[in-house]
């Protein structure tokens, strides 16, 4: 896990300040494919929500770290919806791996902020698979912050 720690921070360092959210001023090689940038807005979106959605996109073994925490699927939701944060992309979804069958680790920079602590940055890391119906769920995801 901190190899993986090290490789997000460094891939996420080396465009944060070059591109922003936007995707096409990444070199391809590391660009997310659509479809993998596509189930992390999703996860966002469902996350903004707060309604427990976000489960939909995690396969039913998944787990959620959080520095050194770790969420069983069925704790995941209540841990993401945690109140009074804001959240803001900084970097578009990189692809960090491609096993080549199916399975990918994906990150993305954030801007966390709360009225009573202030703001920081962090990183989200997707482990993600492809399951039996072709679609995509998350596996494992891990967020990334400096205390």
């Amino acid at each position: 896990m901190r190899y993986a720690m090290a490789v997000t921070m460094l891939a996420i360092g080396s465009v944060a300040t070059g591109c922003g959210s936007d995707s096409s001023a990444l070199p391809d090689e590391l660009a997310a494919p659509d479809e993998i940038a596509t189930l992390i807005d999703d996860w966002f979106d469902a996350n903004t929500r707060g309604d427990g959605s976000v489960l939909e996109l995690y396969t039913p073994e998944a787990y959620h770290l959080y520095g050194p925490q770790r969420f069983e699927y069925d704790q995941i939701a209540d841990h993401l919806a945690g109140g009074g944060w804001e959240h803001e992309w900084t970097t578009p979804a990189l692809l960090i791996a491609d096993d080549g069958n199916g399975q990918f680790v994906a990150t993305r920079g954030m801007r966390v902020s709360h009225p009573a602590v202030g703001s920081d940055a962090s990183a989200l890391t997707f482990e993600i698979r492809t399951v039996a119906d072709g679609s995509l769920l998350i596996s494992e995801s891990a967020w990334f912050y400096r205390n």
